[in-house]
């Protein structure tokens, strides 16, 4: 761990301590809470490497969502959400893409990645 993310786990940890000493603080519209624990999800995701959902939370499992609705690609013209070279099983994106026409010549790409996807 770098020692800018140890000072801010030590820095929420402070925060959510007044909360710990005094739950009756606790609101689901506390945005300085909320923060916080945001701020403390990404941290613990990145160190364990995989994401974290509170309880009862509707959190998109890892995986890739493609929903692409196009129109009209007139000929040589070329439409692609996705192209990617490797899909890890951790990968996670979520692409929609919406085209009303492609030209000749155009192109539509969501999401390029020249390697590995997660």
């Amino acid at each position: 761990m770098t020692e800018q993310r140890i000072r801010r786990l030590e820095a929420v940890a402070r925060e959510l301590a007044v909360y710990h000493r005094n739950p009756a603080l606790i609101r689901h519209d506390d945005e300085h809470l909320l923060q916080a624990m945001s701020e403390l999800r990404e941290d613990l995701e990145a160190i364990y490497a995989q994401p974290l959902s509170f309880m009862g939370e509707r959190r998109s499992a890892p995986g890739v969502r493609v929903r692409q609705i196009l129109d009209e690609v007139e000929a040589d013209g070329v439409a692609r959400a996705v192209k990617v070279g490797r899909v890890t099983a951790e990968a996670s994106a979520e692409i929609e893409q919406r085209t009303r026409v492609v030209r000749q010549g155009g192109e539509a790409t969501a999401l390029e990645i020249d390697g590995t996807l997660g």
